[in-house]
């Protein structure tokens, strides 16, 4: 187990359960008399393992493959461009919500978020502890999509490739790492939920819709929720309290009368239905955000005030059953 708490594969303990299809010459003559696995107890051990969730984002930019070559030579470059302007704003302006992942004293974001990022090129998975930093950090991603779709950023770039549309996904559910990568139902889940949408959405699953339920009283309550009520979450409860101040945290607001004015101010939540994914069935909702935005961009000079829009209200194209 890492330090994010994520098992690996020799945590699950299979590797004296389950040998090669190979046997080899040498346990052939007793192989036989070999005594039966004893399967239940091999799954109950792996779900103890497996017992903690964890969030993944999703994302995608929609329509890759259509692109010319040579613009799809550019695109993992612009998006990682995208990325790293991402997690440089959360190094700045996000010291409580992100202080496991970075601090004001040493500004790591990159590279711890990295670490626990699988890229596919035109997009990826990202692995969070909840899925309030998986809100935040789509949030964010998206500013930043939004000033190079407006030539503010990237200038050259957008000039070859033109604007670009992203979808979202996120998935709460288990996870464990193995051969220098990540694996485990959330991922699964997430890419067949992304690879389903057409219409440039933010999607999640139930277990994301039903953790937002539990802890915020549903996912709508982001548009008042503070950094004191994020305090009195669990998966928070042994963050440091010396970040919660009303500098340097955007979004979430240390106070109640910067939130009705800043921050996210309208979520919507649609359920769509039932994806089915293989033998198994994924409840999936439609969720739009719409954020007003101060924190200062790139290298300006003074903070950069718009309002943009996380997702979209369009609640058709997904649903199967």
């Amino acid at each position: 187990m890492d330090e994010f708490g994520i098992p690996s594969f020799d945590d699950l303990n299979l590797t004296g359960e389950f040998r090669l299809n190979i046997v080899p010459r040498t346990e052939l003559d007793d192989f036989g008399t070999k005594t039966d696995t004893d399967y239940k107890d091999i799954r109950e051990r792996v779900q103890g393992v497996l017992s903690t969730p964890f969030a993944v984002l999703g994302i995608d930019i929609y329509k890759y493959s259509e692109f010319a070559e040579l613009e799809q030579a550019m695109i993992p470059k612009l998006f990682s461009e995208v990325y790293s302007q991402t997690c440089s704003l959360i190094e700045q302006n996000f010291h409580y919500l992100f202080q496991k992942y970075t601090s004001p004293e040493l500004p790591i974001l990159r590279s711890t978020a990295r670490k626990y990022f699988i890229g596919t090129g035109d997009g990826g998975y990202q692995i969070f502890h909840t899925p309030l930093h998986c809100i935040v950090f789509a949030s964010v991603f998206e500013a930043v999509v939004r000033q190079y779709n407006t030539r503010h950023f990237m200038t050259k770039i957008f000039d070859l490739v033109g604007p670009i549309t992203l979808r979202y996904a996120m998935t709460l559910n288990s996870i464990y790492s193995g051969e220098n990568s990540f694996y485990g139902k959330a991922i699964i889940d997430n890419a067949r939920i992304l690879s389903k949408d057409k219409l440039n959405r933010l999607l999640i699953d139930e277990n994301t819709y039903h953790w937002f339920q539990l802890k915020c009283l549903g996912i709508e309550n982001l548009t008042s929720l503070s950094l004191v009520d994020v305090s009195e979450i669990s998966e928070f409860c042994d963050y440091d309290p010396k970040y919660m101040t009303e500098e340097n945290n955007e979004l979430v607001y240390l106070d109640k009368k910067k939130i009705r004015s800043e921050g996210i101010k309208l979520v919507v939540a649609q359920k769509l239905g039932s994806l089915e994914a293989k033998s198994s069935r994924i409840q999936v909702y439609n969720v739009a955000i719409q954020i007003r935005s101060e924190f200062g961009m790139f290298l300006q000079t003074k903070a950069l005030e718009f309002t943009y829009s996380l997702g979209n209200l369009n609640a058709s194209g997904i649903v199967e059953a």
